[in-house]
């Protein structure tokens, strides 16, 4: 510090650098007193049993700029703030949960609102369909500003320029509408990983969740894990008595929804069947990138050989099942029978999640949508089952996401980056829960 002021004096800066000082650290100083003074006298409720404390904050904050000595002052400040840094810590330590409830609230808050410049919310189809390839457009949004994002509870600070872009169309949105949820309701969601995959997949999205809902109950489904070569109706089955299982644990639920990434998506629909007797309980349906009407959009000839090579050596039935190749007339299919159950009309709101970067799954498929990639045979089957799969309020959402230099492998490549990164990808993840309101009463 010392030789800190012997520079300036040389320069003869001396009496410029005191001024600024004593400003900028009496500001900071004041406004760190007020924080906590308020901070304090929000959370105590009995605040005979904090006299003490109340004394020595309300002596602080009355320091006199008359010493000429820079040091002195600055040293003078410090010990002040020292003092009542000490005196939050062991106030705060019988407050902790008023306090972490509201700052859990305002954190949400101000991520919400600064999440609301990377979501474009459209009400007509055509604007939607432009806005999704419209790449320049998505890219300049990125470009709006570097400022960082609120400090975050697991990850360091994020680049905006990073940030996934999610383009939102909601169809059939009642705007008055308000969910049925009972104060302390038995809410439980189910949380369902794609082909091969595991319950290890879903733990972002379930982390995530429990951090901003921490009442709601969780079931990492793990019946199916690593499993593809069954038919979608024995794994919905599994399913179906995995989910009973943990109802029955819980004593009973007034809740029940699903958030499932890609052939999970098709097995929680195929669960559904046996699990009506709940069908007034269910709250929301999110599908990450799931192939609802099955896999015979044109996509790349990589993918294409994929499910080529996997319906033929590796004996996956769901594979076929998702092709339409488990029966000689595709009517008879089983994902054609299972449209025709009108099981995601029991849900108060459905939200169905792709992106144009995934390869593995066509976006079409994904949101439930027109599509003029179906080959010429297939046209009829697609639009009749289309017609057949019911919807309630439902928000279309697609991401477009940012890939840098190290994304560039061979994953990127054949468009499996994207689709993972729709289980992966945290910022995508609190930007989808803090905007689709799942949980608004």
């Amino acid at each position: 510090m010392k030789q800190y002021i012997e520079k300036y004096k040389k320069k003869g800066q001396f009496e410029l650098l005191q001024l600024k000082t004593l400003d900028y650290l009496e500001s900071i100083f004041k406004q760190f007193i007020q924080q906590y003074k308020e901070t304090v006298a929000e959370y105590i409720t009995e605040p005979s049993k904090f006299s003490h404390y109340l004394s020595q904050l309300s002596c602080l904050g009355d320091i006199e700029y008359n010493n000429e000595d820079l040091e002195s002052q600055i040293n003078s400040i410090s010990v002040q703030l020292y003092m009542i840094w000490y005196v939050y810590i062991d106030v705060i330590s019988k407050v902790c949960t008023k306090m972490m409830r509201k700052l859990k609230l305002k954190y949400i808050c101000e991520l919400q609102a600064l999440y609301e410049d990377f979501v474009i919310k459209l009400n007509n189809w055509n604007q939607f369909d432009k806005a999704q390839k419209n790449y320049n457009f998505i890219n300049s949004l990125r470009q709006l500003d570097q400022r960082n994002l609120p400090i975050l509870p697991i990850t360091c600070t994020e680049l905006l320029d990073n940030l996934p872009i999610l383009i939102k169309y909601s169809q059939n949105e009642q705007k008055q509408q308000q969910m049925n949820q009972k104060k302390d309701s038995k809410h439980l969601i189910v949380f369902v990983h794609g082909y091969k995959g595991s319950p290890f997949d879903m733990r972002r999205w379930r982390n995530i969740i429990k951090t901003y809902y921490p009442k709601c109950f969780t079931l990492l489904s793990s019946c199916n894990q690593r499993q593809g070569e069954d038919s979608i109706r024995v794994m919905g089955h599994k399913l179906s008595i995995e989910i009973q299982a943990q109802i029955q644990l819980m004593d009973g639920i007034d809740e029940l929804s699903f958030i499932c990434h890609s052939l999970g998506g098709v097995v929680a629909r195929s669960a559904l069947c046996s699990l009506s007797m709940h069908q007034t309980k269910m709250r929301f349906y999110v599908s990450l990138g799931s192939p609802h009407i099955g896999l015979f959009v044109k996509q790349k000839s990589l993918v294409k050989t994929g499910l080529w090579f996997m319906t033929t050596f590796s004996s996956s039935q769901s594979m076929a099942e998702l092709q339409l190749q488990d029966a000689s007339i595709p009517q008879n299919s089983y994902l054609y029978q299972l449209s025709k159950i009108q099981c995601l009309e029991w849900f108060q709101k459905v939200i169905l999640v792709s992106s144009l970067q995934d390869d593995f799954v066509p976006f079409e498929i994904a949101r439930l949508e027109k599509s003029n990639r179906v080959p010429q045979d297939k046209q009829q089957i697609y639009k009749n089952m289309l017609e057949n799969i019911k919807l309630p309020e439902c928000t279309r959402i697609e991401v477009n996401f940012a890939f840098t230099q190290n994304d560039k492998n061979w994953d990127n490549f054949i468009g499996r980056t994207a689709h993972m990164n729709l289980v992966e990808n945290t910022t995508m993840i609190r930007m989808i829960v803090t905007q689709s309101k799942l949980f608004d009463q």
